[in-house]
This record gives C-alpha cells, sequence and structure tokens, in this order.
C-alpha cells in the first residue's frame, strides 16, 4: 500500500488548473471562478486520461484523477509526516495528546496558521494501490490577515498563541490532506477555562544538531567526517587503581537488598501502567461507505494540492 506524496506533483496539477480556468475564459469570461470550481473535477479527469494513454502524466496523477473508491477505512490513529496523530474520542481516557494539529497557511491566505483537534482519520484508496489520507477537524477560531487578537485567539509579544477551544469555524469545511497536517499540543489556562496555550510539536526522529565551526575562520565541521580514537584521548591517572576511587571520610552505609528489589518492582509496576494507555489497536473502527460524496473528496483534493 502506497501512500501517495501528492506534494511532489502538486505543480502539475496547479498548472492544468490554470489552463482549465483560461479555458473557461476563453469561451465566457464571466463568473469564471465558480465554473472552475463546478467543473474541474470532470475536465480534470477527461484530459489526464487522455494524456496518460499519450504517455505525457504519470501513474500517480492519472490515479489520482480517477477518484477515490466508494469504500473507506476510518482508523483510530495513524503516523504521518514524522507525527503520531490519533482521534480526539480515543483520547478521552488518556493521560496523552495526539489530536491536536496545525496546518500552516500559505501567501494566498495571508500566512494565517490554523489549529485545530482530529476527530475522524479516513483512508481513502485510489486506483494503482495508491492512498490518501484525510483528516477530519474541529477547526477553532482565528483573526483575519495581519491581526494578534480574535475572539477566540490571542497572541502576544513572544509569540504564545491561546485559543478558545469553543470557537469553532469551518463546520461545513472540516477536511484536511494528512500531508498538510502538523502537530500541536493545547496546556490548558488555570486562569481561564476555556482558553488553551498552543504548544508545536517536532516530528519524531529530527534533532536540531548544532554546527561546529572555527572560531578563527568559520569554517563549518561535517559531523560525519570527525573520527575520535581511544588513542587521542588524554586520561589522567592511568595507572590509578581503580579501588581508590573511594571516600575515605565517610563511613560505608551497608543496604538491604529486599529494598532495592523492592523499588525496581515499583518502577516496573509503574511503567507497565504508563504502556497500557497505549493504544494498540491498530485496526480501523469500521470499514463503511462514505456518504461524503465522491465529488466533494475530489474538489477538496483539487483545491488544496493547487496551494501548494
Amino acid at each position: 500500500m502506497v501512500l501517495i506524496r501528492a506534494e511532489q506533483d502538486a505543480s502539475n496539477i496547479g498548472g492544468h488548473a490554470s489552463e482549465h480556468i483560461d479555458e473557461l475564459k476563453r469561451s465566457n469570461p464571466q463568473n469564471v471562478q465558480r465554473r472552475h470550481k463546478d467543473q474541474f473535477v470532470e475536465w480534470f479527469e477527461r484530459e489526464i486520461t487522455k494524456l496518460h494513454e499519450e504517455g505525457k502524466v504519470n501513474d500517480l496523477i492519472y490515479a489520482l484523477s480517477k477518484g477515490p473508491d466508494h469504500w473507506a477505512r476510518v482508523y483510530n490513529r495513524c503516523f504521518i509526516n514524522g507525527f503520531l496523530f490519533r482521534t480526539a474520542r480515543k483520547e478521552n481516557n488518556l493521560s496523552t495528546q495526539n489530536s491536536g494539529v496545525v496546518v500552516k497557511g500559505d501567501d494566498t491566505t495571508g500566512n494565517i496558521d490554523w489549529y485545530g483537534v482530529i476527530t475522524k482519520i479516513m483512508s481513502l484508496d485510489f486506483a494503482m494501490g495508491k492512498e490518501v489520507v484525510l483528516f477530519q477537524c474541529d477547526w477553532y477560531d482565528v483573526p483575519t490577515v495581519n491581526r494578534n487578537q480574535g475572539r477566540g485567539y490571542k497572541k502576544d509579544q513572544y509569540g504564545i498563541i491561546d485559543v478558545e477551544t469553543t470557537q469553532r469555524r469551518y463546520i461545513y469545511d472540516p477536511y484536511i490532506l494528512g500531508i498538510q497536517a502538523e502537530q500541536v499540543f493545547y496546556v490548558k489556562d488555570v486562569k481561564k477555562p476555556n482558553w488553551s496555550i498552543v504548544i508545536r510539536m517536532k516530528p519524531r526522529n529530527l534533532f536540531a544538531i548544532p554546527l561546529l565551526s572555527d572560531r578563527d575562520n568559520e569554517v563549518e565541521i561535517d559531523l560525519d567526517s570527525l573520527v575520535v580514537g581511544v588513542q587521542d584521548m588524554n586520561v589522567a591517572h592511568t595507572h590509578d587503581n581503580i579501588t581508590h576511587w573511594s571516600r575515605a571520610d565517610m563511613a560505608r552505609v551497608s543496604g538491604d537488598a529486599f529494598v532495592i528489589e523492592k523499588a525496581q518492582a515499583d518502577v516496573q509496576s509503574r511503567n507497565e501502567q504508563s504502556d497500557s494507555e497505549i493504544d494498540d489497536d491498530d485496526t480501523h473502527i469500521d470499514e463503511t461507505v462514505m456518504l461524503l460524496g465522491i465529488h466533494y473528496i475530489k474538489n477538496l483534493m483539487m483545491n488544496s494540492l493547487c496551494r501548494f
């Protein structure tokens, strides 16, 4: 099962969108954007099918143009973009939080970031074994462009963001592509019960290692090229007897082995309790017919990809 990396071919889709808009302008310059939104999906499928027969587009774009299967899988969690995401409902009895999500804006949206929580994770199957992951989310209210304050949003001089978790937006447009999502963590404000502080998370296995440099020449050093051998290490007192590494000014203290064993057992018990919070159910909740409408989903995906 292959996950579609749609952003790799987003520029091609954007080019076809511009071509369709130009055709609409030539035929009738009125209501171009509305007609483009209503007609682009069918036009895109016909155009890509013809180009695929001529060998001018790859299988990835062709599979996307045909639309998804009418059956979809619904999951409790998934791992994408280096983040482990989980639905909010699954976290009701957990102390961990993986349902917070943020989508970065671009120049067309004034670089506004949208914050929310995941309510459903869906996997759509396409032709040729391709797959697309969709997140259904509850979105919090954010202000318009160039504003740091709003009805449900505050940003202070230090860049700390607070959101009002009872204010909702985009109720009728809750879906995003999984590849658009990044993860955030919400910390409840003790003074304002309905407000939470937004903490951005970093992807797993991503480490910010500082570059070493020569202070005189400011030459960057490749960390992978550094070789440290034992023979280069200056170890003091190499001939000291290790049995002498003890304090002589304090009396020795004897410990009861039973106390140590009990402490180890307590630690193991706490670890087992923590592990019990992990959702081991990797299977989907159920497999059902998506009633959202394939036309709507295809429109959503095309519009999202054209914004990359």
